[in-house]
This record gives C-alpha cells, structure tokens and sequence, in this order.
C-alpha cells in the first residue's frame, strides 16, 4: 500500500473513530463542508427571528394582548424555528398558530376565527398549522369553554350590528 493511502485511510479512520486528526501526512484531504459559509445559516435564522419578532407585535396589537403573551408567543415562534417548523409554511400562517397557542393556553378570548378574519386566510388552514405546531411542540392547548365561545360570539354579532 503506497504512502497516500495509508494516510488518506489513516485520515478517514481519524474521522470516523474519534482518533486524533492525521497531521503526519503529505496529502491533503479536503475538509468536509469547507468552502460553505456556516454564519448564513445563522444570519438568515436571525432575520426570521426579528421578523417573526416585529409580525407578532402587530398581530397582538390587533388582538390586543398584553405583553406576557406576546414574549409567550415568541418564545413558541422560536421553538418553532429551531426545529426547522416554518420551512414549506407561510409565515403569517406560523405567526397566527403562535398566537393562537398562546391564546389558548393562557385563556385569552380570542379564536381561531378572529385571527383568520385578521389575516384574511382560511380558517382551516391556520387550524391544520395550529395542530401541527401544538403536536410537533408537545403543547397541551386546553379546549375552549362553551360559556366563553357563547360570550365571543354574541361580542361578535353586536359588533358587526352596528357597522
């Protein structure tokens, strides 16, 4: 066996083993993953979570939550992030199942519908992504109350009674 395979051998048994990297060798393995930047994966992360950060803000705005939720609903939005949630879904569709997580688990009035009705999106899909995410993050979102459904919906047909 010439001298570069035993070194490239004694290379890849290095990577493979956990043994002390290969330094003795004249031949030059390239590195795995060299030439890929690793901080655009961190930039572009950073700039979903500043977004998703500035869409949660305006959206509980509207729905008029107090601040504990919107953190709430941002540190779901993260968790989201981090276990690669939001690829193939849109972000107003995410944003929206955040908040509605929250609504549902810190007992806010608010439903599904009223989001829906904000975003102007179907209520099913945001439903379909509220599922998910609650699966996915292991989120225990207690059902609604009846009394309360009742109240949101009279406060609902009195509003739009007098538009």
């Amino acid at each position: 066996m010439s001298k570069q395979n035993q070194c490239l051998e004694r290379f890849l048994c290095s990577q493979v083993g956990g043994e002390e990297p290969v330094t003795d060798c004249p031949v030059k393995a390239p590195l795995l993953g060299s030439g890929f930047h690793t901080s655009v994966g961190k930039e572009s992360r950073a700039q979903t979570l500043q977004s998703g950060k500035r869409q949660i803000q305006q959206l509980g705005s509207q729905l008029q939550l107090n601040q504990h939720c919107l953190d709430t609903a941002f540190n779901f939005f993260k968790m989201v992030v981090s276990k690669h949630l939001t690829r193939g879904r849109k972000m107003e569709h995410v944003i929206a199942a955040c908040l509605y997580l929250v609504c549902r688990t810190e007992g806010t009035p608010h439903m599904l519908l009223d989001l829906s009705d904000l975003l102007q999106v179907n209520v099913y899909i945001l439903g379909k992504t509220f599922l998910l995410l609650a699966r996915e993050l292991c989120i225990n979102a207690p059902a609604i109350e009846l009394k309360e459904l009742s109240l949101t919906w009279s406060q609902l047909i009195l509003q739009r009674g007098h538009q």
